[in-house]
């Protein structure tokens, strides 16, 4: 709601602003899902279905995803 305020204040560069604060918080948190998920997905393109370990090394609940 800030980054709006300040935009529809004249802030030209909020939007730039609030994309990199987003990247600061959740950037390496996204890119650490992006990365569990695709090793996941590729268990499903050799045609086999994943094991127990992949699932827990992909789900955030268990503590195999942060250990990777």
């Amino acid at each position: 709601a800030e980054a709006a305020k300040s935009w529809l204040e004249g802030d030209t560069g909020a939007d730039e602003n609030y994309a990199e604060e987003l990247h600061e918080l959740f950037g390496a948190a996204s890119a650490r899902a992006v990365s569990r998920r695709r090793k996941l997905l590729s268990c499903y393109k050799s045609g086999s279905a994943p094991a127990t370990r992949d699932l827990r090394s992909a789900w955030i609940a268990y503590p195999e995803y942060w250990k990777a």
